[in-house]
């Protein structure tokens, strides 16, 4: 399945008719966001997202829509030294990957993504790149993990979901092994 990746453009109507769409979706909070409680997460407003987004150039090094078959199906960030970074070194990044269209789930679309931003983040100078998913995404943990990702840390506690509390799991892709080992 061949997809398409655009830049994020927070003006572009299609951009963010997809990304209101995806953030009001119940089934997929829990999936993109922490839960700090049992209080429902906030669904952000157009407004919210585009007040968040307006502007960032600077902060997001690289935000990408996923585009299949003329449909936007998800999006794929990477941002260069990010706060959020477990291991503070030099030159990493912090990965968002999000599929948002369940239909391509297993199909591809997200390997696609995911060697697309890692040349991304090497374009950028990184030399590793990280990554949070949270405990219950199995899914998603064995996709890193078929792709070359270490686990590297567990953060207790992060989400809540189904009644409990639930860890984000830290992964890491150090990209100068990566190249040696090839």
């Amino acid at each position: 399945m061949q997809v398409a990746f655009e830049k994020f453009d927070v003006a572009n109507r299609k951009h963010l008719a997809s990304f209101c769409q995806w953030d009001a979706n119940q089934d997929l909070l829990h999936l993109r966001y922490p839960r700090f409680g049992p209080e429902p997460i906030h669904i952000r407003s157009k407004d919210e997202i585009i007040a968040r987004y307006q502007g960032t150039e600077k902060e997001i090094s690289g935000m990408y829509m996923i585009a299949c078959k003329d449909k936007y199906i998800g999006e794929v960030s990477v941002d260069i030294n990010h706060p959020q970074l477990y291991c503070k070194k030099h030159k990493s990044a912090w990965l968002g990957l999000a599929i948002c269209e369940p239909t391509y789930w297993g199909t591809g679309v997200a390997q696609q993504a995911l060697t697309f931003i890692e040349q991304i983040a090497k374009d950028l100078g990184a030399k590793r790149m990280e990554l949070g998913t949270f405990e219950f995404n199995h899914r998603a943990r064995r996709f890193y993990e078929k792709c070359g990702y270490q686990h590297i840390a567990t953060l207790a506690k992060i989400t809540y979901w189904q009644g409990r509390y639930w860890n984000d799991i830290r992964y890491e892709k150090n990209f100068e092994t990566d190249s040696v080992a090839q």
